[in-house]
């Protein structure tokens, strides 16, 4: 069991809620796309951890394998750069007033809907603390500096999606056909989305029509392209600063990423690609991962110094680091695809 914690000014212990933890490990968010784009590793031991980043020119040779009956095998060495990060803590509290808890009990005994106020706050700290991911997902996914200069193309005005005349199949299997391993996975903003689902050439190609009616689907695209997962990056992030008005804006910009993910089932289709296995593995070489020492994991803790009749202090905090190591030939990415 995981030991308990103490809170951020060194007070009260939160011992470990294995049942509300239980409950926002379920909790799920459709338009979040992070866990599938760089996918969790299982947990490690340390915050601290390596990775091998290897010598691509081993990954591709061809030695003369051919042994006589005596012969000796010819010997073959694997270089590789070994590089050390660590993982980000984060995590968030929020405080349950006891009366918020008698209410839905005897609500509960009156015959109405079961509620947990203790388990709601630590949904809505998740929900946050998702977010929160999402956003440093989609910033090192379409982060130009990730990639070398041979797989990334900032698409010029006039060849972008929002334009009639331009080749969006041709900017995208120009980039797939560039990488050292076909890409599994696309992934496009929103805004790069919309715009390239009604491109009249893409309409040709999924309806057969004139281009000039209909939107094409992300299976159908997705069965085009061969890859096993097509993701379009929706969620909006609130950036404005404490105290200022509220402003909506897109965890992902108006950018394509095709990408090797390792982990990544080789099935086609684009819609439902929820049970496509996982687990990356760090030694491998594809696009990126997300390092994993603690899973998010709910502790709580009474206190009877708040409100009228005391409370419950929920926190809800993860440890994780999201590694981009294939920006030089397992990913290739383009840029303001849309004006």
């Amino acid at each position: 069991m995981p030991p308990t914690t103490n809170t951020p000014t060194g007070g009260t212990p939160f011992p470990y809620d294995p049942v509300r933890t239980a409950v926002v490990m379920s909790y799920r968010i459709d338009d979040m796309i992070a866990d599938r784009v760089l996918p969790p590793t299982a947990p490690i031991d340390t915050a601290k951890f390596s990775y091998t980043k290897w010598d691509r020119a081993d990954a591709f040779k061809a030695p003369d394998a051919r042994l006589g009956r005596k012969g000796k095998a010819s010997a073959v060495e694997f270089g590789g750069k070994q590089i050390v990060d660590e993982c980000e803590h984060y995590g968030l509290t929020d405080f349950v007033p006891q009366e918020d808890v008698d209410k839905a009990e005897v609500n509960l005994r009156q015959g109405g809907v079961v509620t947990d106020p203790v388990a709601n706050a630590a949904i809505g700290i998740t929900h946050l603390l998702k977010l929160l991911r999402e956003k440093r997902v989609a910033d090192a996914v379409f982060d130009t500096a990730a990639y070398t200069a041979a797989y990334k193309t900032a698409v010029a005005n006039g060849s972008r999606f929002d334009d009639a005349g331009s080749d969006p199949w041709g900017l995208l299997e120009g980039g797939m056909k560039t990488m050292l391993k076909r890409p599994n996975t696309i992934v496009f903003g929103q805004e790069a989305w919309s715009e390239f689902r009604r491109h009249p050439k893409v309409l040709k190609a999924v309806h057969g029509n004139d281009g000039d009616a209909g939107l094409a689907s992300r299976k159908a695209v997705a069965e085009i392209l061969e890859v096993s997962q097509l993701l379009v990056g929706q969620t909006r992030i609130d950036n404005a600063a404490e105290g200022q008005a509220e402003n909506l804006v897109r965890a992902w910009g108006k950018y394509v990423a095709m990408l090797y993910i390792d982990g990544v089932g080789t099935s086609m289709g684009g819609e439902d690609q929820a049970n496509l296995p996982r687990g990356p593995n760090m030694e491998r070489q594809g696009f990126g991962f997300t390092a994993v020492y603690k899973p998010l994991g709910v502790y709580s803790s009474m206190h009877g110094g708040r409100g009228i009749a005391g409370g419950t202090e929920v926190l809800v905090r993860e440890s994780c680091k999201e590694v981009v190591s294939g920006g030089d030939g397992f990913g290739y990415l383009l840029s303001t695809v849309v004006d």
